[in-house]
């Protein structure tokens, strides 16, 4: 079994392609290390909500997501943001499978509760479906 690595990258944290040829150029260089991109998207998410003329409410700094917010939220989080980071790594020649939240079941949600404060559609995950993930790499 190969080794691997998970990386966590903020929104903000590879906001231009430069970032993403360094990133590239360290994933080339361990090929026997399989390496899993985790990302975030808060900035983005949020400008495309004010895009819609919607309110952004934060609660302790975690977003609020109502019902009619969610589609805005995964085109953002699945179709721009994963999109880009996957192309950017292909054109850099890193193969790359692109999955989300949804892919085969990966998470396993409950909403998110603390006292009486409900954040609408923000889950705590429980479980990860990691055949979904060994099955892209």
């Amino acid at each position: 079994m190969q080794s691997r690595i998970l990386i966590k990258i903020g929104g903000r944290a590879f906001e231009g392609q430069d970032g993403f040829k360094d990133l590239a150029t360290a994933i080339k260089a361990n090929r026997m290390v399989e390496i899993i991109i985790v990302h975030g998207g808060g900035a983005e998410i949020s400008q495309a909500l004010k895009n819609a003329h919607r309110e952004t409410v934060f609660v302790d700094g975690i977003r609020v997501t109502r019902a009619e917010d969610i589609k805005i939220v995964e085109d953002v989080l699945s179709g721009t943001i994963n999109a880009r980071i996957a192309s950017w790594l292909q054109d850099n020649g890193v193969p790359s499978r692109r999955l989300s939240g949804k892919t085969g079941g990966l998470f396993m949600v409950a909403p998110l509760t603390r006292g009486s404060q409900d954040w609408g559609y923000v889950g705590q995950i429980k479980q990860v479906n990691a055949g979904v993930v060994r099955q892209a790499l």
